[in-house]
């Protein structure tokens, strides 16, 4: 090919986080199937969404201020992409690995 291929840029919404840090505590990780996310008060309300290394949407799960016990144990084994909304915006995003 005689040129230059394009470079796509994706927009990362977390780069707009205050201080770039993550605000939800989320443990363990890895984890053999119940992960704790632990959401500050200010933050009550918020969507969890669990997708697989395809894509596809695994888990949904509203989440409210304080300590919030997810069961992942009808998962299998592997790499998961969750996020975390609030009130519609991306409040959090990253991996967790499920290991039985």
């Amino acid at each position: 090919y005689a040129g230059t291929l394009p470079v796509v840029h994706f927009k990362n919404e977390a780069n707009n986080l205050p201080n770039k840090e993550q605000i939800v505590s989320v443990y363990p990780n890895p984890t053999t199937g119940n992960v704790q996310f632990d959401v500050p008060v200010p933050y009550t309300d918020c969507q969890l969404i669990l997708y697989g290394i395809d894509g596809k949407v695994c888990l949904q799960q509203n989440l409210t201020a304080g300590n919030n016990s997810v069961a992942l144990t009808n998962q299998s084994n592997g790499l998961y992409y969750y996020t975390i909304y609030y009130k519609g915006n991306l409040l959090q995003r990253s991996k967790l690995i499920l290991v039985k």
